[in-house]
């Protein structure tokens, strides 16, 4: 994605969308819907809303402001949307906490984006079920946490997330976050 005078690079991160039939957003409908909106360079990962793109306005705050009102009008419904600019995005792959870990089949490994509202409480790290659900560390308005599937069954860590900093959350799992963090290196952003 060659660099455009004026433009810069974001990564946007919508949540709820393509989740057990509900909510569809078709990723090649969102490149256009976003286009429309003066997006250009989109580009999609996955089905469930992580997006690349570059915007004239480099304020990520209007801008999420402006997805999210234009994603309703056409979707008709809401979609959370969180854009964070990829500079920042980028100095996740510098502050990985999991960098020194074993990748395991039975851990999964979460980023937590909170937004501007970022809670003092839980003290971090903070544990849940004996090990089964740990936030491991905060950096800003990150969360870095760890679910172990042998320890837990399968609590609602992200609705434990929810009431302890709201509703006004996304997650990705680490392996989506390096994805984007590949394609990103990949755009040469």
């Amino acid at each position: 994605m060659e660099s455009k005078p004026g433009y810069s690079a974001f990564v946007a991160l919508l949540r709820g969308i393509n989740v057990s039939g509900r909510h569809k957003v078709p990723m090649a409908r969102l490149r256009k819907e976003l286009e429309k909106i003066g997006c250009s360079d989109v580009h999609t990962l996955l089905n469930s809303g992580n997006v690349i793109f570059r915007a004239k306005n480099s304020n990520s705050g209007a801008l999420q402001a402006i997805i999210a009102s234009h994603l309703r009008q056409v979707f008709d419904f809401e979609v959370p949307t969180w854009v964070i600019d990829a500079p920042y995005f980028k100095t996740l792959s510098e502050t990985n906490p999991y960098d020194h870990l074993e990748f395991h089949d039975h851990l999964r490994y979460y980023v937590t984006f909170t937004g501007d509202k970022v809670n003092d409480e839980p003290d971090i790290p903070f544990e849940l079920d004996s090990g089964g659900f740990r936030i491991i560390s905060r950096d800003g308005p990150v969360l870095y946490s760890i679910l172990d599937l042998r320890k837990s069954k399968t609590p609602d860590a992200m609705g434990l997330l929810e009431k302890m900093y709201g509703k006004g959350i996304t997650t990705r799992n680490w392996n989506t976050i390096s994805r984007i963090l590949k394609k990103l290196e990949t755009l040469g952003i």
